[in-house]
């Protein structure tokens, strides 16, 4: 350093090597900030690590790629560059986005034999109050705490590939063998009802959704869904052939204004409740749109439903006006090719949770890499994690948003903290709920044809 008028000026520039290999020759230095994360050994050391946020990892490399171009290619007599109004990145949709990477490795990890993580069923879910129910060999086992041992139904090996808790978490809907549907008590594990779907066809129930009312909504493996209504004692409303499929997906917007299905050959179809009222679906997603592999509703933003296709792409629909907002084929930070398996919304902040599956580079090894990639737009990654060695079809969150639960074909349960250690910080985001109104009971006899007399 030299001393000049009091004032200090640098004649010497070393940059921090902050953890990685600072051979010039691993890095290039081209334009376009993201090719410095292309380098060969940098990739293969991620994919060697069991787990690694290599969202950390990339901003470490990014900024020293910065601090390097400074320290070569500039000095301190050279002429500064205007500086130019930053215009932030437009968001695709409402979201609360963390600053910087926040998550790290599980807190827990479960072991899941046997369990099937066919992309198409749904044999875990989790409940409000924090209990995880899942299907094994035809029984649904309820783990109260991930500390003590589950306990399990007694049916006689009669339940199929379908649980779902409802909003408030105290009993769940399994899917029986012979076109059956029951309700089980979440405390006791006791039967509470059974219905059987009144498609004119053998089927079996392959999907389920429940309202804010407490109303079931099934579909069947012959394109049919049934409505069942609180407390009723038989199927309220039955539609055959509303997909010409077997409909392996059921979702409802925030609002319970909207549903959402998704068929075994990619068809994919909104409808407007109450759907009784509604002869044909509100907007159709057909073959010309690609193979529909996914869908998630905004957490708050009705209107707003992300698709990801088995072309790996993803699109942002505004429903209500039926009009696309934005399209792009997103992609992990330091791997490709890759598959979208799964993506959804983190019910707080609204950052997107994709799942991405990229196979290894060894034809004979059986596995490969999964990213868990948080995004704030559709074209930012804002954190990212790799740890599963198998595909994920299944990202769900516990009732406060801030746990997410990750099954993989690798047989791990992975539980995460999604804010790291700001949980507390986040929880603050979840948006308030309506207060109830005395005409809510007129809206729900609207919606499903119920008569109180």
């Amino acid at each position: 350093m030299s001393t000049y008028r009091n004032k200090y000026t640098v004649d010497r520039y070393i940059p921090n090597r902050a953890y990685i290999n600072s051979e010039f020759a691993q890095y290039n230095y081209l334009a376009r900030s993201n090719e410095c994360l292309s380098s060969t050994l940098i990739e293969q050391r991620l994919l060697n690590e069991p787990f690694i946020n290599t969202a950390k990892y990339a901003n470490v490399v990014t900024n020293y790629r910065k601090q390097l171009q400074h320290a070569l290619f500039e000095t301190p007599h050279s002429s500064k560059k205007k500086s130019h109004k930053i215009i932030p990145e437009r968001d695709t949709w409402p979201v609360v986005a963390r600053k910087k990477p926040l998550i790290e490795r599980p807190v827990t990890i479960l072991d899941m034999p046997d369990i099937s993580t066919t992309i198409y069923h749904h044999v875990i879910d989790w409940g409000k109050h924090g209990r995880l129910a899942t299907i094994f060999h035809e029984e649904v086992h309820l783990w109260p705490s991930l500390d003590n041992q589950p306990t399990k139904t007694d049916t006689g090996g009669t339940i199929l590939e379908c649980v779902k808790w409802n909003r408030s978490g105290t009993k769940f809907a399994v899917s029986r063998t012979i076109s059956g549907l029951s309700i089980m008590d979440g405390e006791t594990l006791k039967l509470v009802a059974s219905y059987p779907c009144k498609c004119p066809m053998e089927c079996h129930i392959t999907s389920i959704a429940w309202t804010e009312k407490d109303n079931v909504i099934a579909g069947c493996s012959r394109g049919c869904i049934s409505i069942i209504s609180k407390n009723s004692p038989t199927v309220v409303y039955c539609r055959p052939n509303i997909l010409r499929d077997e409909i392996i997906d059921i979702k409802l917007s925030c609002n319970d204004n909207y549903l959402v299905l998704r068929g075994m050959k990619g068809t994919c179809a909104i409808f407007k409740m109450p759907v009784e009222e509604a002869k044909d679906p509100w907007l159709t997603f057909n073959k010309n749109r690609g193979f529909i592999k996914t869908t998630a509703w905004h957490p708050w933003k009705e209107s707003i439903l992300v698709v990801g296709d088995l072309q790996n792409s993803i699109t942002i629909w505004n429903v209500n006006s039926e009009k696309l907002i934005d399209r792009a084929n997103p992609r992990p930070l330091f791997k490709e090719p890759y598959t979208l398996d799964c993506l959804t919304f983190n019910p707080l902040s609204a950052e997107l949770l994709v799942s991405f599956y990229c196979e290894d580079a060894d034809q004979d090894s059986s596995l490969g890499y999964n990213f868990l990639s948080i995004f704030s737009n559709i074209q930012t990654i804002v954190d990212e994690v790799k740890f599963h060695n198998a595909r994920v079809p299944f990202a769900l969150w516990d009732g406060t948003g801030t746990k997410l639960a990750t099954a993989s074909a690798d047989e791990n349960l992975a539980i995460w903290n999604f804010y790291g250690d700001q949980s507390s910080e986040f929880q603050s985001l979840r948006p308030k709920k309506k207060e109830k109104s005395i005409f809510d009971i007129f809206e729900s006899e609207k919606k499903f044809k119920i008569s109180l007399r």
